[in-house]
């Protein structure tokens, strides 16, 4: 498995916190999967200013294999400053079946709405989206399969705090249970 950040030469990514746990396990494997359970945040954010400006957003495809049990939560971030632990943070959690939204100042993480409950199956697809438009930060996930019932969850929060941090990423807290196969980030987009 190659660390995000070195795993793909197009994009050039930043570990910013042990962010090496958060691997492609293969070139065809067009997936990021959250690997070894430590009970660690791992978070990898693009190194350059990718977006044009404070109004921006971030998504992707988040996805829990039933290979895989006691599995971490994963999610994704914007707002991010390069070298700091200050971002915005929308985490899926499959175990608990909860989804939140988390503003991160200097590594410390405060719910800014949630958790809510949003019920998840093993081996579905489920789109997950995060935007801040210079004032208002805002999260969304989607269940895919009618079987899901389609179903979408909104998280927001009114806060500017990071408005001048532009760059975007993932982020995967690890579980020490964790065991199989590792969740699993794909299709991710920003803009």
């Amino acid at each position: 498995a190659e660390a995000l950040a070195t795993a793909d030469p197009t994009t050039e990514w930043t570990n910013l916190l042990n962010g090496s746990e958060l691997s492609v396990p293969s070139a065809g494997a067009e997936y990021v999967e959250l690997l070894n359970g430590d009970n660690n945040s791992h978070v990898v954010i693009l190194d350059d200013d990718k977006v044009g400006s404070n109004s921006h957003y971030a998504d992707a495809i988040v996805r829990f294999p039933s290979g895989g049990g006691s599995q971490g939560t994963l999610g994704l971030v914007i707002n991010a400053a390069s070298g700091t632990e200050d971002y915005y943070y929308l985490q899926v959690d499959l175990v608990n079946d909860q989804v939140e939204l988390i503003e991160v100042n200097t590594g410390t993480d405060t719910t800014l709405d949630g958790p809510d409950t949003f019920t998840m199956d093993e081996d579905e697809d489920y789109l997950i989206h995060l935007r801040h438009d210079g004032t208002n930060v805002e999260a969304f996930i989607s269940g895919n399969s009618a079987a899901d019932g389609l179903h979408t969850t909104k998280l927001s929060a009114v806060e500017a705090t990071h408005t001048a941090n532009r760059r975007v990423g993932i982020r995967g807290d690890a579980s020490t249970s964790q065991t199989g196969d590792a969740p699993r980030i794909r299709l991710f987009g920003c803009g």
